[in-house]
């Protein structure tokens, strides 16, 4: 596990540097756009990518952006001239305050759902949420927006981007959760079990979910990303001041020391997502045991 540990960091620092030398080699940057401004010419404009050290190569400009980072400074952002980090650390407590709540409870939703399902053999609610789980982020906010202003609740409390993120992460869950316990219901094991008479309560709660588990929590990873990539949707269809609106702001106004703060930030959060889940397999799964001790 020490291995993966620093594969994990490895990778964050993989994604670091793909998405600077992405938004190096993209056409333009933040001064671009000033070209437009009657207060500059542009010898101001040069002037100003040099003190900011956009005229050097890539690699230099990125071994200076690490040094920083380690730091503790991710930079400056350049539509508000602030420090990215003040800009940044409000909007993702803003985020946090809904994305993890409803993740959590979509997860909870979707399971209880699932085993329920699954238990009376109903395969009805599976293409439904498999439905819902290709719809795009676009149509279901549109339409929870149409249901708030039909009921007319306000559409700036929580609700609307929480129940977006809810009904974005809760088929993905169902649709996996629903697998997973029909396929461990079939198992030999589980059917040499019910055939000595154990009682249906406790061959759920030994034998079906357990074997259930280990596919689900290798889902964690994958969910969360899903459930970022659509709050980012989300929230910025929605209003809401989190991460969405400032990151979606950041590229269309190329300020890419904010966007490589937050790919970062997301990436590594992703790894680390990814790591724990390792872990808990590592610890519940005595395969996992086996085949690192043959290793060894």
């Amino acid at each position: 596990m020490i291995r993966r540990a620093l594969a994990s960091l490895l990778q964050i620092v993989a994604i670091s540097a793909i998405a600077f030398f992405l938004f190096s080699v993209a056409p333009g940057d933040f001064y671009s756009a000033e070209r437009l401004s009657p207060q500059l010419h542009g010898r101001s404009i040069e002037q100003w990518r040099a003190a900011r050290g956009l005229d050097r190569p890539w690699p230099v400009r990125y071994a200076r952006w690490i040094e920083s980072c380690a730091r503790g400074d991710f930079g400056t952002s350049l539509a508000y001239g602030i420090p990215v980090t003040r800009l940044v650390a409000p909007r993702v407590v803003r985020s946090a305050v809904i994305l993890f709540p409803a993740w959590i409870f979509g997860w909870i939703v979707a399971v209880c759902t699932a085993a329920w399902a699954a238990r009376r053999r109903d395969r009805m609610l599976e293409p439904a949420m498999t439905i819902l789980n290709m719809s795009p982020e676009v149509i279901v906010v549109s339409v929870l927006l149409w249901i708030g202003v039909a009921l007319r609740i306000p559409l700036e409390r929580a609700w609307l981007p929480s129940m977006g993120l809810i009904l974005a992460i809760a088929p993905l869950v169902f649709i996996h959760a629903f697998r997973a316990v029909s396929e461990a219901q079939s198992a030999n094991f589980v059917r040499i079990a019910a055939s000595r008479g154990i009682a249906s309560r406790r061959l759920w709660i030994r034998f079906i979910l357990p074997a259930a588990a280990n596919p689900l929590i290798s889902l964690i990873g994958p969910s969360l990303a899903a459930a970022i990539g659509s709050s980012l949707v989300i929230e910025a269809m929605s209003g809401w001041p989190g991460l969405g609106p400032l990151f979606l702001e950041a590229v269309q106004s190329r300020d890419y020391d904010v966007v490589q703060a937050v790919v970062v930030m997301l990436g590594a959060v992703l790894t680390f997502t990814n790591l724990a889940a390792d872990l808990i397999l590592y610890r519940l799964d005595p395969r996992i045991h086996l085949n690192t001790d043959g290793a060894h």
